[in-house]
């Protein structure tokens, strides 16, 4: 096809499609008798079998499964640490780069993976936290706190500290090889964290289930109350762009608090949705927000450019199945 792979079939093996590389996936279809192969003008391939006729399309959206190598299929977490991505499966880690895919922690849930700022990556897991290194090629892992197996977030603020939230004992600080919890807090008490967020000063934004958040600042929780009155539902993520510029995603919207000024964008505003899962910006002009349908990223320009009083609609790129999304993000 005009993407360099060959399409090919027999009764033996089926449908085989083969890379200009070389490596073979078999796209699975309910019949192995498949009589003719056809490219259209736009790309796809069209398939006719002795029980129908089949279509293959090349998504905006490209997957990476177990057929190349990936671990597992159920990813858990993905973090970007340079030209190299450390992805969390639920049965070991996986470190890629240009494509080439090497294993480590084999056989472990990992749920939270954290690249550090000494290029070694912090990986929550359900028997404990480990640290991984790449030591010329090879991945080597020192678990570094066996108290916690439900690690969901990993931080590392200014300091140096290591926050870890667990699901089911609560917020932890770790450094220089001592573990301390701050859920004794008294705002934590009847309150769930959903998320934590470093700063670069060393303030830390903690996200809480029931609504609001928390600032952890020189040493003690501060509640800012122009946040905490509009951000209600759970806070999912936290996305600092500037000291006195913030970003949350929320079950109402995203929203942005810039001193104390506030605005929301949800579906009324041209979002895919009301209930922003995560966000993660592009280090460019894109912010990209998950959504319980599909992926959605728009332009930060334009969102700063909107009166605050009357957020207008946001124009934004969404991508789901139709572009090669396989499943729900």
């Amino acid at each position: 096809d005009r993407r360099g792979y060959l399409w090919a079939a027999n009764p033996a093996a089926g449908l085989i499609r083969t890379s200009p590389e070389g490596s073979r996936a078999a796209p699975e279809l309910a019949s192995r008798l498949v009589q003719s192969l056809f490219e259209d003008r736009e790309g796809d391939v069209w398939v006719g079998a002795t029980n129908g006729l089949y279509r293959f399309r090349y998504g905006k959206v490209f997957a990476l499964t177990t057929r190349d190598g990936l671990t597992n299929d159920r990813v858990s977490s993905v973090a970007a640490d340079g030209t190299a991505v450390w992805v969390g499966t639920q049965s070991g880690l996986d470190h890629i780069n240009n494509f080439g895919i090497r294993e480590c922690l084999r056989g472990a849930n990992v749920l939270t993976v954290k690249p550090a700022r000494t290029h070694e990556v912090w990986v929550g897991t359900n028997e404990g936290v480990f640290r991984v290194t790449d030591a010329r090629g090879v991945l080597k892992s020192e678990r570094i706190v066996r108290e916690l197996s439900s690690v969901r977030a990993i931080e590392e603020d200014a300091s140096g500290c290591i926050w870890l939230l667990d699901a089911e004992k609560g917020l932890y600080r770790w450094r220089d090889r001592v573990l301390v919890s701050v859920g004794s807090d008294p705002k934590f008490r009847t309150a769930n964290i959903s998320s934590i967020r470093a700063q670069s000063d060393g303030t830390v934004w903690i996200g809480f289930s029931g609504g609001g958040v928390s600032v952890y600042r020189n040493g003690g929780f501060h509640e800012p109350p122009q946040v905490s009155a509009v951000a209600r539902g759970t806070v999912y993520d936290v996305y600092i762009e500037k000291p006195d510029l913030i970003w949350l995603a929320s079950d109402t919207g995203l929203y942005r608090f810039s001193g104390r000024t506030s605005a929301v964008w949800n579906a009324k505003n041209g979002l895919p949705g009301n209930r922003v899962l995560w966000l993660q910006p592009d280090g460019s002009d894109w912010l990209w927000m998950g959504f319980s349908t599909g992926i959605a990223r728009l332009r930060l320009s334009d969102l700063l450019r909107t009166d605050a009083a009357a957020p207008r609609n946001a124009p934004c790129d969404f991508y789901d199945f139709e572009d090669g999304l396989l499943a729900n993000p």
